[in-house]
């Protein structure tokens, strides 16, 4: 396994902070996995249950917003309200909203997103809700070679730092 993207994390004030953060830009990968479970989710167990138990097609969080492909068993993860309102629309894109298509607005590009497969963004809440529950004082979240999310605890830097290099490709 080689890690693409990473993002350290430390705890403080029963929080977690970023130590370094792969990018800030909106778009990279990270960024909405990163929103998502930093600032936006509360009560893991109940989400995952509404994710899999009800008939929701999307989520709305204060910062970014989810929708989900049963078909394709697919998350689709993508720019929050406060964004894409001030975008400027098309009569194709309006109807796409009318109609609630939000997965055909991040597929038409209108939209900044990414995809996660439902079993993948599942298990990694999982491993989320472990660390809110532990707290260790050190966590690491990484996007790998096989385009997997997850999240792993550590107790020290030194240890986070170790793991990032064992499992980081150096291009020449």
């Amino acid at each position: 396994m080689n890690i693409k993207q990473y993002d350290m994390y430390t705890l403080k004030l029963n929080e977690f902070a970023g130590i370094h953060i792969t990018a800030i830009k909106e778009s990279t990968n990270n960024y909405y996995i990163r929103i998502l479970l930093l600032y936006s989710l509360r009560g893991i167990s109940i989400f995952i249950k509404e994710i899999n138990d009800y008939p929701h097609d999307r989520f709305i969080f204060e910062l970014v917003e989810l929708s989900i492909d049963e078909e394709n068993n697919l998350i689709y993860l993508y720019e929050g309200n406060y964004t894409y309102d001030s975008k400027p629309k098309t009569a194709e894109i309006e109807e796409l909203f009318e109609q609630d298509k939000f997965i055909q607005l991040c597929k038409i590009g209108f939209l900044d997103y990414i995809v996660i497969s439902k079993k993948n963004f599942i298990n990694l809440l999982l491993a989320w809700d472990e660390i809110l529950n532990t707290k260790p004082p050190f966590a690491l979240l990484y996007l790998d070679d096989k385009y997997l999310y997850d999240v792993v605890p550590f107790d020290t830097q030194k240890a986070m730092e170790k793991f990032i290099v064992d499992h980081t490709k150096i291009n020449d």
